[in-house]
């Protein structure tokens, strides 16, 4: 049976709709909590922030999808009216965090996708896909199901159909393998080993979280034994600013001049999120912990120094919206008691219901007003952490570390310096 171009717009439209459909909803099976953070990132109205909503959410969508393949004539139509509307509402909340000019990270196809930010392509992209919804339901009250249609089509028809979605397909794939690349050539000398930092980078085998624990050793090991952040040459040491000089950073490293500080190697999975691997404006290990406070969930601030009762701290950076700070917060709590009697703390600019919600083993180790500290450090974004050296010794002690990877880098060298 030969298609009218309608008949053929509205199955083109409806299988693209449902592979897309499939595809999203399997990303999210399983990962209810990055679900509910991207939720919150996207602003959803807060009665339907919880968890049995995202827990539905890839259900929904994969359920829609099979509605598109298999339901006929009235039930067709009814899916994709049901698919104009999901989509017409994923635009709008992507449309508002544009508007707002925020940072984030919409969770629409998890780890099947280079990127999760949202930019004006998630945008397009939502507006291609309810324009693909409007037309896979136009014409569809009285039309057999999707299979249907395709079993009884003719060969030419068929096969220009199939074309056409193995096109966007490839399309697809190549816009991902261009944004990863793209973000891998921001930073070549984080692909080649760079840096005075971790010197042993070049070696075979090494893992990102190698990465991370080696260029946080030394300050690592000098603040678990006790000793001054400290060094020359490619440690990154920072004697001066740890006797209270001004030799922090670059001069301190044994570079001679600030402008020859080399930064810490980023992990390429940092690097594919859009953070800027020249870290302008980060604090460099040895430099005085900047003065700034975070507030308890009783009202009392302190500042940096003291955050752990004056003793050196892995300070993290987390958010409740953030979807790659839940595989972090799962582990906080272990990393406390392995790093002990060093302490742990977790900064957020969540509220206290937010964290309770969300991270409730983390209530303990939990400050709050993470704003000014956030500035002040130069975190680029969340999760992140960094070693603070502690009252008797108010030095920045670690680079900055970024995501799971780098994180659980900086844990090993801190665990293994005691």
């Amino acid at each position: 049976m030969s298609m009218s171009p309608a008949e053929f717009a509205a199955a083109f439209s409806a299988g693209l709709l449902a592979f897309t459909l499939i595809a999203s909803g399997a990303s999210k099976a399983g990962r209810t909590s990055g679900t509910l953070a991207s939720m919150m990132t996207l602003r959803v109205p807060e009665p339907l922030q919880r968890r049995w909503v995202a827990g539905l959410v890839p259900v929904w969508e994969i359920g829609l999808a099979a509605a598109l393949l298999v339901a006929p004539g009235p039930f067709r139509a009814l899916a994709g009216g049901a698919a104009v509307l999901t989509m017409l509402v994923f635009t709008v909340l992507i449309a508002g965090v544009l508007r707002r000019g925020e940072e984030a990270d919409c969770g629409c196809f998890g780890p099947f996708a280079a990127t999760d930010r949202v930019t004006g392509w998630t945008l397009a992209r939502n507006i291609v896909l309810v324009l693909a919804a409007v037309l896979a339901t136009a014409g569809t009250w009285s039309a057999p199901a999707l299979l249907q249609v395709l079993v009884r089509s003719d060969a030419l028809s068929l096969v220009s159909l199939c074309l056409g979605w193995v096109l966007v397909a490839v399309l697809v794939l190549l816009r991902t393998r261009t944004v990863l690349r793209r973000e891998l050539r921001r930073a070549p000398r984080a692909m080649s080993g760079m840096g005075a930092l971790s010197p042993a980078v070049h070696a075979p085998g090494t893992t990102a979280s190698e990465t991370g624990a080696r260029g946080a050793e030394p300050g690592a090991r000098a603040v678990a034994s006790g000793g001054r952040v400290g060094g020359s040459g490619g440690d990154g040491g920072a004697g001066g600013a740890a006797s209270g000089g001004e030799g922090a950073g670059g001069d301190a490293a044994g570079l001679g001049e600030p402008d020859g500080w080399e930064p810490p190697p980023l992990s390429p999975a940092s690097i594919a999120l859009g953070l800027d691997p020249a870290r302008p404006g980060e604090v460099r290990m040895g430099e005085q912990i900047p003065r700034s406070e975070l507030v308890s969930a009783t009202g009392i601030t302190q500042e940096l120094p003291d955050l752990g009762d004056g003793r050196p701290t892995l300070l993290l950076f987390l958010s409740t919206s953030c979807g790659n700070c839940h595989p972090v917060a799962e582990r906080a709590a272990g990393w406390a008691e392995e790093l002990a009697p060093l302490q742990l703390r977790v900064a957020t600019s969540s509220t206290p219901r937010e964290m309770e919600r969300m991270f409730p083993a983390l209530l303990p180790y939990t400050r709050y007003g993470a704003a000014s500290a956030l500035s002040r450090l130069g975190v680029q974004r969340s999760p992140a952490a960094v070693l603070l050296g502690g009252r008797e010794q108010p030095v920045i002690a670690s680079p900055l570390a970024y995501g799971l990877q780098e994180i659980e880098g900086l844990v090993e060298a801190v665990s293994g310096a005691r």
